[in-house]
């Protein structure tokens, strides 16, 4: 009897199909509309194509058809060209089941192909590793025309794209157009590729989806295999996408020679503006890099208007601008970066250990579900904030005001803490200005408004500072070798909400323009 005709009988008697040798197969198996079947077994075997056959997909599940896989089973793609399953029902992956050694050469594929607004993939437990995806907008697991992908367990590993088509492709999930994936559990690491190593979302239309309630996002590789394209990290968000990161942990991610190693979230502009958006509630960002000469946001980067950043842990990341965070702008493309309630302190820089804007950077902090900012070194100026004078000719600035209280309503004390100027090009450069000290040098900087002229900045505080509350966001022990060990910027911040009470510190400064290209998504 054939595997076809075992899943046939098992359909209409309800009996799971077992199996208990290899099976080659001569052509795809197919659930059918209708039909409900559980593939098993007790002991471990491998079902695969039949290389002898060409075969391209090895199983299909169509619409209202639904298919599980549990136990001992390895699905192997070693002798077939397509997907190893292709979902447009509900296909529940479970047990010990490894999906494996799939080659996908052409554009346009999924080693699991989940595919239309009735298909539902769910990743109970089980194991999808090793395949290579050689061609664009592909991915071990690509979700695409409004389908959707829930993971709750199990493990998606050491998968590779490295072509000249990895800008548009993921090594693990890619979701595309109104599609989603919501993670619940389980691990995705130590893929390798160029963009969006663990999941890449994007669209030019409806909003692709993608929603991280728990698990983790780990030791995922970005690198350029595409001429003057940009390597993203762990996730990336794209155009008409949009993350909320609720709990979980991304970690020990990096982008050589890139941005956003953690996370990193670009808009379209100043073709189009998508409201490309991130949210993050809770969960934690953390040891992750941008590694390379001005590459930036180690945990992540934001290029677009609809970040926000409300809870959870940005901690120990690492980039030469932006260790924690990095905001982009320049005079091509503008964006403003939203951050609330939140604690920034113990984060170390060239300048600015806690917060840094070159000249175009456009910084509100308000006191009102604000941040509270103390505790972080530089080791050429500004210990908490730093923002560089313009050069002569750079044009005009809005100024810097500085806020009087923390938002629980203590007092904050600023302190000239050495100096920046803009050379040509308007990056900022350490002066020659005197570090704060306690007993040799405290000049106490108070009543600045609308000042055009370079400040680097120690903060001070009163008794009874607090840090904010359970849930709130904390930016520490993040690391950047130029600018902004917590937060930087050549775009806009916005920290906490303007209201009549506020006190607020607010730059704008004209300057450089950052080169950094997003990988283009094919028509």
């Amino acid at each position: 009897m054939s595997l076809q005709e075992a899943v046939d009988q098992a359909a209409s008697n309800g009996t799971p199909v077992t199996i208990e040798k290899d099976i080659r197969l001569d052509s795809p198996v197919t659930i059918a509309a209708g039909q409900r079947v559980e593939i098993t077994a007790e002991t471990n075997c491998n079902i695969f194509g039949n290389k002898n056959n060409n075969l391209t997909n090895l199983f299909v599940v169509e619409a209202s058809g639904e298919l599980s896989l549990t136990g001992a089973l390895t699905l192997g793609g070693w002798n077939n060209t397509g997907s190893i399953l292709v979902n447009h029902g509900k296909t529940t992956i479970d047990g010990n089941v490894v999906i494996e050694k799939s080659t996908l050469e052409g554009d346009n594929m999924g080693v699991i192909e989940d595919n239309g607004s009735s298909a539902e993939l769910i990743l109970e437990n089980g194991t999808i590793q090793n395949h290579k995806i050689r061609g664009a907008l592909s991915a071990s697991i690509r979700v695409t025309e409004g389908a959707s992908f829930t993971m709750n367990g199990g493990t998606i590993r050491d998968n590779i794209a490295n072509t000249s088509s990895s800008d548009s492709s993921s090594p693990a999930v890619l979701l595309l157009g109104a599609s989603t994936f919501t993670m619940n559990g389980g691990s995705i690491c130590n893929n390798s590729g160029q963009c969006g190593t663990a999941v890449y979302l994007t669209s030019n239309a409806a909003k692709a989806r993608f929603t991280m309630n728990s698990g983790t996002l780990s030791n995922n590789e970005s690198r350029s295999y595409t001429p003057k394209s940009t390597p993203t990290g762990a996730v990336f968000v794209k155009y008409s996408a949009e993350f909320v990161l609720n709990n979980g942990t991304i970690t020990g991610n990096c982008a050589y020679g890139g941005a956003g190693g953690g996370v990193a979230v670009m808009d379209e502009l100043p073709t189009v503006e998508h409201g490309t958006a991130f949210t993050m509630n809770g969960g934690t960002i953390s040891n992750n890099t941008a590694s390379g000469y001005r590459c930036a946001g180690g945990g992540i980067y934001s290029c677009s208007n609809h970040v926000s950043l409300l809870g959870g842990r940005i901690e120990n990341n690492s980039a030469y601008d932006g260790g924690g965070v990095y905001s982009e702008g320049n005079t091509e493309i503008y964006t403003t970066l939203h951050i609330q309630n939140a604690l920034i302190t113990g984060n170390t820089a060239d300048q600015g250990g806690g917060l840094w804007f070159c000249p175009t950077g456009d910084a509100k902090l308000y006191m009102q579900n604000g941040a509270v900012i103390y505790g972080n070194t530089a080791a050429s100026a500004g210990d908490d904030f730093a923002s560089p004078e313009v050069a002569i000719g750079a044009g005009g600035n809005g100024g810097v005001t500085l806020p009087d209280y923390f938002p629980n309503g203590k007092v904050i004390q600023w302190f000239s803490d050495g100096f920046l100027y803009a050379p040509a090009g308007n990056r900022g450069t350490s002066g020659q200005g005197t570090r704060y000290n306690t007993v040799e040098y405290a000049k106490r900087v108070t009543g600045v408004q609308n000042e055009k002229k370079g400040l680097a900045l120690k903060s001070v505080v009163s008794d009874g500072v607090s840090i904010p509350a359970t849930g709130s966001l904390i930016i520490t022990g993040n690391q950047a070798s130029h600018g902004g060990g917590g937060i930087g910027a050549n775009g806009g911040v916005v920290i906490g909400e303007s209201t009549s009470l506020s006190h607020s510190i607010s730059v704008k400064k004209p300057g450089i323009i950052r080169a950094m290209r997003t990988p283009s998504l094919p028509a």
